[in-house]
């Protein structure tokens, strides 16, 4: 979750997803009947909200559920203090369905504009304001998801940190005609076993936690892992297995080759060992028949989204959960304050100089916004 302040007077909301487009919150003054969240927002209390007649009912369908509600226009800021506020389209929603456990107060889709009759995303409104160069955006999930400090998640504007990236990124192309983060796998393999796919687009999603499979390519992962556990339960969820110490010894690692390149999930990064058993973090097939890469493969990769080209970058993730990472981040926090320190010097002297000699001079600052 990041935090938007949504309203005037300042009242701070919690929101999250990459896959989505439009944004939603959840509303005090038009009754939602089964919207389970205490912070509620109240566009009647806002001087700056204001109902659109052209959008009375609106639906929004997500993987699993929907929401419904109409629409409003409104200031929204990164933080409460006003950072980069810009006017955006939402929804208030009314009704709810499969989604009366969302853990946040609304989401902010952070797709592309071309499929929702042209009103900005949170992104596009970033960049035509100014506050950003390009319609980017980066994601880092710590490891730990309930972490605080220096290791917290980040969601980045306009670029990406360097300091969360291990290696660097591999871009691939954005399907033609998704309204998604969606890119194409080469092939899926567990174990070295090769899975015989014939659906390959892939979602790269942060509103979902698990890892789901298409319906095509569902029977040949159950049996994959009904070889190595015996018989699983599939009809629960999380799926449940059997495992004893020397399966664990031996947990099948999933494999997603895109474009030549490897993205590996060790068996510890979707599976989790509960005494005689092991739940796996991996979800039934969605309505949308797709795969759908959650936050257990996000949290090994930093992602970054770029709406300007339709592409997306994958690198491996620096893994801040690790002590001798800490030091690192915090030396490439130190040396990054002492360079941002010696440029700013240097502007200073500079300015200074042609000060006197009857001469202004500008220096851009970098256009990259950080959330944690």
């Amino acid at each position: 979750f990041f935090f938007l302040m949504i309203r005037r007077p300042p009242r701070s909301t919690q929101s999250r997803s990459s896959a989505a487009s439009d944004v939603y919150k959840r509303q005090e003054d038009i009754s939602c009947s089964n919207c389970k969240s205490t912070r509620r927002y109240n566009c009647t209390l806002s001087t700056s909200c204001s109902l659109l007649p052209s959008l009375l009912e609106h639906e929004i369908q997500y993987g699993q559920g929907q929401v419904n509600g109409r629409g409003f226009k409104e200031l929204v800021s990164l933080n409460r203090e006003g950072t980069a506020t810009t006017e955006q389209t939402g929804l208030l929603i009314s009704r709810m369905k499969n989604l009366e456990n969302f853990a946040g107060d609304g989401i902010v889709g952070l797709s592309f504009t071309d499929f929702h009759g042209g009103i900005p995303t949170f992104l596009d409104s970033l960049a035509n304001a100014g506050y950003i160069k390009s319609r980017v955006f980066s994601v880092y999930l710590s490891n730990n998801p309930y972490s605080e400090g220096i290791v917290d998640s980040q969601i980045t504007f306009g670029g990406y940190n360097p300091i969360f990236l291990e290696d660097s990124f591999s871009y691939f192309p954005v399907l033609d005609n998704t309204p998604y983060w969606e890119i194409l796998l080469s092939s899926v393999s567990i174990n070295d076993q090769s899975l015989k796919i014939s659906r390959r687009s892939a979602v790269l999603d942060t509103g979902t936690t698990f890892l789901h499979i298409p319906h095509d390519e569902f029977a040949s992962f159950q049996r994959v892992f009904d070889s190595v556990f015996g018989p699983c339960n599939f009809e629960s969820s999380p799926f449940i297995c059997q495992c004893d110490g020397a399966k664990m010894e031996h947990l099948p690692q999933l494999v997603f080759t895109i474009d030549n390149h490897e993205f590996i999930m060790s068996g510890e990064d979707y599976i989790v060992r509960d005494r005689d058993y092991c739940l796996l973090s991996i979800g039934a097939p969605t309505v949308y028949n797709k795969w759908i890469l959650g936050t257990n493969f996000l949290r090994k990769h930093y992602t970054l989204y770029d709406a300007e080209n339709k592409q997306v970058g994958i690198g491996k993730a620096r893994d801040l959960s690790r002590r001798q990472d800490h030091i690192v981040f915090i030396m490439m926090l130190i040396s990054i304050g002492l360079i941002m320190f010696l440029l700013a010097l240097i502007t200073f002297l500079l300015h200074r100089g042609e000060s006197r000699l009857g001469s202004g001079g500008d220096v851009s600052p970098s256009k990259a916004i950080n959330l944690i």
